[in-house]
């Protein structure tokens, strides 16, 4: 069975999202928004008709958002990700 496992699994969100120093514009464009300011600041940008896009990671602790992320974010995201072929 194939899947998809993150290269940086043993990190936390935080840790993760912080790694990308090569890319700050990434790096600073997610937050946690199980913070109540981050999670109605998100909110309001869900709403906006002007977003344009929007990423979500959560898992059973964390949950992670992003907004507006260009074709550049989505591909340094995707090197960060393996297939595990088992």
């Amino acid at each position: 069975m194939s899947g998809f496992l993150s290269s940086h699994s043993l990190q936390t969100p935080k840790e993760y999202y912080s790694s990308f120093n090569a890319n700050s514009n990434l790096q600073e464009k997610f937050h946690n928004i199980d913070d109540e300011g981050q999670f109605r600041a998100y909110l309001g940008y869900l709403q906006d008709v002007q977003t344009r896009n929007f990423m979500l990671d959560f898992g059973n602790d964390d949950a992670w958002c992003a907004v507006d992320l260009e074709e550049e974010d989505i591909a340094t995201l995707l090197r960060g990700v393996v297939c595990d072929q088992k």
